[in-house]
């Protein structure tokens, strides 16, 4: 295996991405859990593909080649659409217009529209990048199955324009987020009383989907650059939908040797870790995580039988009043830490006799 980080970070950003998805699931948060589930299916296919090709690139899995090359491609658009929906919601619940609690119909409507855009838009866009795929999948070694596109305008509009004012759309409805959590922070608390976020969480949210915005129009625009300064890849004319697709049965197969730079892959691979690496880094330390975490510990040692230690009962050092009465007596003197010294001697009008003891810890 000449690239065993791949697998490595596919495994980590699989366990980190699950840490904060089960409160966002409880809370609700739709956008977020959508962009969870996508960036988790995607690592899912990444680390499949990098054990499967490691050292080959035979077609060895035609179904599953069509399905995990339009996986991965799909993240292109779930990160921005995701973050869109989310600053959306976090500009609505802010905005001075919104009512401070929403009936049924509406919240009904705000989920749907949430998942129009996190689920129905992206999967909209598989037959709209068919109308670029120049054939049917590549294979290359090491990074497994991936989408061919014909260099075109269409296709940059599609696979780079596209997803980039996507981003700008997010970054526009964050900075109006931004703007009314500025303007309205002196009643911010009761404003977000109706809609279950909190301060911390929402402005965590804003800060996650700013990251993710900021890192998708990063590699567009670098893979851009790669594509034509580096490649020197040209435009090629689209005459008809025949000519695009006049040989769609064909798989290309490249060992990794041919490539001039594994930028143009690695790129979008560690892009996908980021994302993961940033919804651990915001969602993972907050007071409501470290709450679920204590949740899971709780019902471990619960199933586990662990009991905790009965607590011994060691003397103070300083001063105390040993009460001998009655039982006491036979039983052994037991030491009564509720005297204090102003209470000390009322307490022995009470109990009748009492013994000062001092308790020291020598030091050899």
């Amino acid at each position: 295996m000449r690239h065993p980080d791949y697998p490595f970070w596919s495994c980590i950003s699989l366990v980190v991405l699950l840490l904060p998805a089960p409160w966002h699931w409880k809370a609700r948060n739709a956008p977020l859990v959508c962009l969870i589930g996508w960036l988790w299916l995607t690592h899912f296919v990444t680390l499949v593909n990098t054990l499967v090709w490691a050292d080959n690139f035979a077609d060895s899995a035609p179904i599953w080649c069509d399905i995990s090359a339009r996986i991965v491609m799909l993240l292109l658009y779930t990160v921005p659409l995701c973050s869109l929906a989310q600053m959306r919601r976090l500009a609505s619940v802010a905005s001075p217009r919104r009512k401070l609690v929403l009936d049924q119909p509406r919240k009904r409507y705000r989920y749907a529209e949430e998942l129009f855009l996190c689920v129905v838009c992206p999967l909209l866009m598989l037959p709209v990048n068919y109308t670029v795929q120049g054939h049917r999948y590549d294979i290359a070694e090491t990074w497994g199955p991936m989408i061919p596109s014909v260099i075109s305008w269409p296709t940059i509009v599609i696979r780079f324009i596209l997803p980039t004012l996507i981003a700008c759309a997010s970054l526009f409805y964050a900075a109006l987020a931004m703007r009314w959590f500025f303007v309205r922070r002196a009643q911010f608390r009761s404003i977000l009383s109706g809609s279950g976020l909190t301060t911390g969480v929402y402005l965590r949210l804003l800060g996650l989907a700013i990251t993710d915005s900021i890192l998708l129009m990063f590699g567009t625009v670098f893979n851009l650059l790669i594509l034509f300064v580096v490649h020197g890849a040209d435009i090629q004319p689209t005459s008809s939908w025949d000519s695009i697709h006049s040989n769609f049965g064909l798989v290309s197969q490249f060992p990794e040797e041919m490539f001039n730079t594994t930028v143009t892959v690695d790129v979008p691979f560690y892009l996908a870790v980021l994302y993961a690496i940033s919804v651990f880094a915001f969602f993972s330390f907050g007071e409501d995580a470290v709450g679920q975490y204590l949740k899971v510990w709780r019902f471990i040692k619960r199933a586990l039988n662990v009991r905790q230690k009965e607590a011994v009962d060691i003397p103070t050092l300083g001063s105390t009043i040993v009460t001998l009465t009655g039982a006491a007596w036979e039983e052994g003197p037991q030491i009564d830490r509720r005297v204090s010294k102003d209470d000390r001697h009322s307490e022995f009008s009470h109990v009748g006799s009492g013994i000062a003891v001092t308790v020291e810890r020598s030091v050899v």
